[in-house]
C-alpha cells in the first residue's frame, strides 16, 4: 500500500472508531445533520452506476424476488441471490414475499419508534 493509501485507510479507521464510540448508529449520523455519507459507509466498485448529472456513484441495493420460491430450480437461484446480496452488500430488498402490508407497516412503525428514542436508551443495545 502506498503512503497516500495508508493515510486514507488510517483516516477511515479513525472515522469508524469515532462512529462506534458514539453508539448512536446510522440514525445518530442523520441526526447530527451530515450532508454526505462518511467514506466508511460507501463501497466503491468499477461497476457502480453513476449519476449522469455529477458523475457521483449511485447505490443500488440488490433486489431479490421471491416469486416462484416453491420451485426447486428457482429456489436455488433465489438462495444464491440472497447469499450474494448479503455477502457483497449486507442490506437487500425482497419483493413478492407474501407478508401482508399491515404487518410491514407495523414493523416499520416499531423500527421508527426504536430509532427515535434518545441515544441513551439505545446505547445499552448497541453492538
Amino acid at each position: 500500500m502506498g503512503h497516500q493509501q495508508c493515510d486514507k485507510f488510517d483516516d477511515i479507521v479513525q472515522e469508524v472508531q469515532v462512529f462506534e464510540a458514539t453508539k448512536a448508529g446510522i440514525k445518530g449520523l442523520v441526526d447530527s445533520g451530515i450532508k454526505k455519507l462518511p467514506r466508511f459507509c460507501i463501497q466503491q466498485s468499477e461497476t457502480s452506476p453513476k449519476n449522469p448529472e455529477n458523475g457521483v456513484e449511485l447505490p443500488q441495493v440488490p433486489l431479490v424476488d421471491l416469486e416462484g420460491f416453491e420451485d426447486g430450480v428457482r429456489r436455488a437461484k433465489i438462495v444464491e441471490e440472497i447469499r450474494k446480496a448479503a455477502e457483497e452488500w449486507g442490506p437487500f430488498q425482497i419483493i413478492n414475499h407474501g407478508v401482508p402490508q399491515d404487518v410491514m407497516d407495523g414493523i416499520l412503525q416499531g423500527t421508527k419508534r426504536f430509532h427515535e428514542q434518545p441515544n441513551e436508551a439505545k446505547k445499552e443495545l448497541y453492538s
